[in-house]
């Protein structure tokens, strides 16, 4: 999964191709859980969406913009245009999935 700056995000997202963002922290525990999980997911959907992830610490604007208050934050963007969040992820996996079989 790549990391994104404030700058390539806003690229990033323009896709037409669902694009799933996670907002994280090396700090947050679940944050780290979550990479792995995300890891495995790219690997299952590659030909289908795009996986990025923002560091909070780093980009805290982008954060306060997409007002990110739980970590992790996972948003599901399609054209710029948000259209899902799942905040956190403790038994969050099947929801995650969920959305990406709705959307792509």
């Amino acid at each position: 999964m790549i990391s994104l700056s404030s700058e390539d995000f806003h690229l990033f997202i323009q896709s037409d191709s669902l694009t799933i963002i996670e907002f994280w922290s090396a700090s947050c525990f679940f944050c780290v859980e979550a990479e792995k999980y995300f890891m495995k997911l790219e690997q299952v959907y590659r030909d289908k969406c795009f996986f990025a992830k923002i560091d909070v610490i780093k980009d805290l604007n982008l954060a306060n913009k997409y007002q990110v208050i739980k970590l992790p934050t996972i948003v599901f963007f399609r054209n710029s245009n948000e259209i899902e969040r799942i905040t956190g992820f403790k038994n969050k996996e099947n929801a995650i999935e969920k959305a990406i079989r709705l959307n792509y």
